[in-house]
């Protein structure tokens, strides 16, 4: 059986649940909206249908959505909203034809899933906005104004499932599901996830022409993605068009958030293995990083080798401050028997952290208070 009949065969196999177009992505992490199916699909029974129309709103472009459909039905997500979304259809191509030229193209030229689809419109990054703004509490809009060049509207991104990558004979998403993006006429499709991961989320910074990607990858390629695997930030420079890893490797992003004037600073909360125990969990050390934009230089605020207890941004005054618990006896355990630092950053001078709590400073509290400070 030759590679593109095997990959045909997969998808009458899958496990998969409908894709979906996104209207906005929220910053902290989820699942994509993929449902298994337990009972296998003949992959005889699987039939090809279109899809319904989607129509570009800036140019004469429409988008044919080419599916599989299966007489038996699929089990779908009941996280899935779209006018475009056919019952008992999974996503594998899209036909891009032009109105006004009479011209038509697939986006594809392999067999594969196109779970979920959006373009960088307008439209759609508000929606992004008010979720960032309902999770975070910044206005991820306020100030903004737009990069030299516009790129909004003049993308389609993709999450697309394409291999086999745990070599289960069925794709899934336990497999690997890259992130895609193309222009709108379908044309010039680009990876700009590493190949190994799991697109989780995304951001569009309209202002600095970047596109955040929240990634979880998988070192061993033997065994499957799951909550264990590191979770990093990359970006994508539309200008440059290249892709770059922010947070550094073997780690876990917990949470992180647009800031400042026009979202100018990323502040990451990363949790590494301190304990070197194989997992990521609440006894690890959680460093605080800051990465900007306009530089696209990352800042570690506090040290790798502390747990972060709290933080506050403080835009008036231009200064970050950070409540860490130092590993002080450096036995790779967080307890009581350790110290407590406050660090501060000026924002204007980002690779200068100063510690408040000095030495000096814990000797004057203690003499007064007679009371070991944490």
């Amino acid at each position: 059986m030759n590679a593109i009949a095997k990959s045909y065969q997969l998808l009458g196999l899958l496990l998969l649940s409908t894709s979906t177009i996104l209207v906005g992505c929220n910053l902290s992490e989820r699942n994509l909206p993929l449902v298994e199916n337990n009972t296998a699909q003949d992959p005889k029974s699987t039939q090809l249908t279109y899809g319904n129309f989607i129509f570009q709103e800036q140019d004469n472009t429409v988008l044919i959505p080419l599916q599989i459909t299966g007489d038996r039905g699929w089990n779908l997500s009941k996280a899935a909203s779209s006018s475009s979304r056919t019952a008992n259809n999974l996503t594998v191509n899209f036909i891009f034809h032009n109105l006004a030229q009479n011209t038509s193209n697939l986006l594809l030229d392999r067999p594969a899933i196109i779970s979920q689809y959006q373009q960088l419109t307008p439209q759609a990054q508000a929606e992004t906005n008010a979720k960032i703004r309902d999770s975070s509490g910044v206005d991820a809009s306020a100030g903004a104004s737009r990069s030299p060049q516009d790129y909004t509207g003049k993308y389609w991104l993709y999450h697309i499932v394409e291999a086999d990558t745990n070599q289960d004979e069925t794709l899934s998403n336990q497999d690997a599901i890259r992130g895609y993006i193309s222009d709108v006429s379908g044309n010039n499709l680009t990876p700009i996830t590493p190949e190994q991961s799991q697109l989780k989320d995304w951001f569009f910074s309209e202002e600095y022409a970047q596109i955040l990607l929240q990634v979880r990858t998988n070192p061993n390629e033997k065994s499957e993605f799951s909550e264990q695997s590191p979770l990093g930030l990359y970006t994508y420079d539309l200008e440059t068009q290249k892709q770059k890893q922010i947070t550094p490797e073997n780690t876990k992003i917990k949470q992180w958030h647009l800031q400042g004037i026009n979202n100018k600073f990323i502040v990451l909360e990363v949790i590494s293995d301190h304990n070197q125990d194989n997992q990521f969990a609440g006894d690890d050390a959680v460093t605080l990083y800051l990465y900007d934009l306009a530089t696209k230089t990352l800042y570690p605020v506090t040290a790798e080798d502390s747990q972060l207890q709290s933080w506050q941004w403080h835009e008036k005054s231009n200064f970050l401050l950070a409540k860490i618990q130092e590993d002080s006896n450096s036995d790779r355990v967080f307890d009581e028997t350790d110290s407590i630092q406050i660090v501060k950053l000026n924002l204007d001078r980002l690779a200068t952290q100063t510690p408040i709590l000095q030495e000096s400073l814990q000797q004057e509290i203690q003499q007064l208070y007679q009371i070991e400070s944490p």
